[in-house]
């Protein structure tokens, strides 16, 4: 799409095609509001899904749990509706990266992001995933928003510093058309709480796990759980023993360490109790010395900037959440690779709505099969 001659949708004028997925497809856009240029984020449904009462009511779901969420952490939904027959949101643009990127970086040269960087990134995710769970109708009550797919590629940087949670298309609530059928298991298994990856009932807690989960991850500069399969991401999920950041990398601050205990302790019942609660802990940690100013210049140190990112080859960037092209936020890396019909047929449900029955079913194929670690791990 050409940039000097934009397709116009609406108010919009679509500048350039920033992703396109299985439902959907994103768009850097302008629009006009009192004669003043806005940039914005376009993620409009593809026409072949338009008639799609189960991915519109989705799509709806998504528009309904974010239009009333202002807060500075939060990645805003600014517009939503109809043209021509297909639904779409207008979303605000976040000029910058993702946490995503931050990791990568980090990663190359071996490191973890800087200790007091990684806990202003983590206070600016908790703030913001407190203003969704404290969020409220019209009239007052409780919307009871669980996000469930907080994750590195949900959290979004500015080049200013200024840190935002976005992507609330699997999102929990009670004000949602659509129902998530018991059992089912939606967001990122390297970040699912175990309640979560149990396909139990969710609440605040399982976002705390996993913003405990980012938080390691920055400190430790690697992966926690995940592993190249969903089964045994799901075992580590269950029972392994999380090690404490500073003993994966000497100099993260004992402090720290704490705060990640107690995100990650298995029963909710113990764990940290709040978003709000796992801020005041890395805000207590900081006492004021890092802000917004101090991580641009983290980013710009890492090698960063708006020229990376210009230059960079990913489909999805300039500050694109990863789930707006479609169906994204529920991932599933490749189960184990066999020329056996059930295992393809169990592995390509799993992809389309992961589940523990369907877990289990593997478990017991595999043990047809004779692959007894596989079977054991699944079962």
């Amino acid at each position: 799409m050409d940039a000097a001659r934009p397709t116009t949708f609406g108010r919009y004028d679509l500048l350039d095609l920033l992703a396109i997925g299985g439902m959907a497809e994103v768009f850097l856009a302008r629009t006009r509001l009192g004669g003043i240029a806005r940039m914005c984020v376009i993620k409009r449904v593809l026409p072949e899904y338009s008639s799609n009462r189960q991915f519109v009511s989705m799509f709806i779901d998504e528009a309904r749990i974010t239009i009333g969420l202002e807060h500075e952490n939060v990645v805003r939904l600014l517009d939503f509706g109809q043209v021509d027959g297909a639904y779409y949101m207008a979303i605000e643009y976040v000029d910058g990266i993702d946490l995503v990127d931050v990791l990568r970086a980090v990663r190359e040269r071996g490191e973890g992001v800087p200790p007091t960087v990684a806990a202003w990134i983590a206070r600016s995710l908790a703030r913001g995933l407190q203003a969704a769970h404290n969020a409220r109708d019209h009239r007052g009550r409780e919307l009871a928003i669980v996000h469930r797919d907080v994750s590195p590629h949900n959290v979004f940087i500015g080049w200013d510093g200024h840190v935002k949670i976005g992507d609330f298309g699997v999102a929990a609530a009670r004000n949602k058309l659509s129902r998530t059928t018991p059992g089912t298991v939606m967001g990122k298994y390297g970040y699912m709480s175990p309640e979560q990856a149990s396909g139990d009932v969710v609440d605040a807690r399982t976002d705390v796990w996993a913003a405990g989960v980012v938080l390691w991850e920055m400190l430790v500069g690697g992966r926690l759980f995940a592993t190249d399969s969903p089964v045994d991401t799901v075992a580590r999920v269950m029972g392994l023993a999380v090690a404490p950041p500073s003993m994966v990398r000497p100099g993260v601050p004992a402090a720290l360490d704490e705060v990640c205990r107690r995100a990650l302790l298995r029963p909710p019942h113990e764990r940290t109790q709040s978003a709000q609660a796992f801020a005041d802990e890395l805000d207590a940690f900081l006492a004021g010395s890092v802000g917004a100013d101090d991580l641009a210049a983290a980013l710009r140190a890492l090698g960063l900037d708006p020229e990376h990112k210009r230059s960079s080859t990913r489909v999805r960037g300039r500050g694109v959440p990863s789930a707006l092209a479609g169906n994204a936020s529920t991932h599933t890396r490749s189960l184990p690779r066999l020329h056996d019909a059930e295992v393809q047929r169990l592995e390509a449900a799993m992809r389309k709505e992961p589940s523990l029955a369907l877990i289990a079913e593997l478990g017991e194929r595999y043990a047809v099969l004779g692959l007894r670690a596989e079977a054991a791990s699944a079962i």
